[in-house]
């Protein structure tokens, strides 16, 4: 047999082949599902890649979502790890019940090979990463699926084979639970299939701001910026940021002190060790929040469809927000209002932050229009708005 290398293309390319025989049994099972009036499930298989932090945003909303079906809808979710090196899921379970204690172990399992004959038989499967829509296609023990988006994925990757494999997922016609109105619109185009879209909240016991008239700082200290900085994520746009960062520090000096959340790299590399201070990856959501309260301002960049929770969180925490015009979240960022926004500019950036830090007045507007975006939003009224959709209730859950 014919050796090929193991890089990620090739690898990715074994992984998610199928034949017509699969494409035929999945096409059947949509089909017998579109007929149906109501569908109530009793159990339910998430189909989750590996991780290893059970706060990083997409997991934990996954996890948030399985664990709050469990609780208030009676219903069986099995976290099924499909990619894991092993069969031993002890890892996985220690993690996740971090944020959710009472999660039963034995509704937390790996099928490292992704075989859908080695997951167990459910009334739903809900694939969560385009790798795990190839899972759900060829598991047909079930009567519904679904598509668990939080991107549009294909944009991850230039366009090659990862991003083909990635794109043919939203073509399998998966009932869409897509994570804002951005994506749930780009997935409904691609996919033609039925949508609902959440929006993204935040806890507010965690995500909360400073008791009004508390100073964000000791008298003295300088002003602070947060960076959502993440070097390996070309979505996060990282070069441009760290540009518009070290203009930032040119202009204000002492007077700034700038960190970076999110991911661990070292500044020197990048010719930012005077700049930029790297705080890596938070312990806790407490500590992430905490930072957030403290910041003058707070910096993200999303070139993909959806917004990125940091933005909903520096909103919450009375942090003002920087961020890039992306046409995909108009439903939420409003220029002068609850953030700034700018074109990818390093220019056009840095006179957006160099604003906000040191206009008082617009400071406190951007502040106050924030707080009230987050005010309205919840992640029980978004899971429950889900569940309807799922049950047939409404065509798309509702509004949000």
């Amino acid at each position: 047999m014919r050796q090929f290398p193991r890089t990620q293309p090739f690898v990715l390319a074994e992984w998610c082949d199928y034949t017509e025989a699969d494409l035929r049994a999945h096409r059947q099972v949509m089909s017998e599902f579109a007929r149906l009036r109501a569908f109530t499930p009793r159990s339910i298989n998430w189909l989750v890649p590996v991780f290893h932090h059970a706060y990083l945003g997409g997991i934990h909303t996954i996890l948030r979502f399985a664990d709050y079906f469990r609780r208030a809808k009676g219903v069986r979710s099995r976290i099924v790890i499909y990619n894991s090196q092993s069969a031993d899921s002890e890892p996985y379970y220690r993690e996740l019940a971090r944020a959710f204690p009472d999660y039963p172990r034995e509704d937390v399992l790996c099928t490292p090979d992704g075989r859908a004959e080695d997951i167990p038989d459910a009334d739903a499967v809900v694939a969560t990463l385009w790798t795990g829509a190839y899972v759900a296609m060829k598991f047909s023990r079930t009567q519904a699926k679904f598509y668990f988006v939080q991107d549009f994925e294909s944009l991850f990757y230039p366009s090659g084979t990862e991003a083909a494999l990635a794109d043919t997922t939203y073509r399998f016609g998966l009932h869409g639970i897509c994570n804002s109105p951005g994506v749930r619109d780009a997935y409904r185009a691609a996919s033609g299939a039925p949508a609902v879209a959440f929006w993204p909240a935040v806890d507010k016991s965690v995500f909360h701001a400073l008791p009004v008239g508390t100073p964000k700082h000791h008298p003295g200290e300088p002003k602070q910026v947060v960076f959502y900085g993440r070097p390996h994520r070309p979505r996060n746009a990282f070069a441009l940021g760290i540009e518009v960062l070290s203009r930032v520090k040119d202009a204000l000096g002492h007077g700034v002190r700038i960190v970076a959340a999110g991911a661990e790299w070292e500044p020197a590399e990048f010719g930012v060790a005077d700049v930029v201070e790297v705080l890596g990856l938070l312990p806790t959501l407490h500590a992430v929040a905490d930072l957030y309260r403290h910041c003058d301002a707070g910096l993200i960049f999303m070139m993909t469809k959806h917004p990125s929770y940091q933005p909903l969180e520096y909103m919450a925490c009375g942090c003002p927000t920087v961020t890039n015009r992306n046409p995909a979240n108009r439903w939420l960022f409003r220029d002068g209002d609850n953030c700034l926004l700018s074109e990818p500019s390093i220019s056009c950036v840095t006179e957006k932050l160099l604003a906000v830090l040191t206009d008082e007045r617009l400071s406190s507007r951007i502040i106050e229009g924030g707080l009230r975006t987050v005010a309205g939003t919840s992640w029980e009224r978004q899971m429950d708005r889900v569940w309807r959709f799922i049950c047939k209730e409404t065509a798309d859950g509702g509004r949000p």
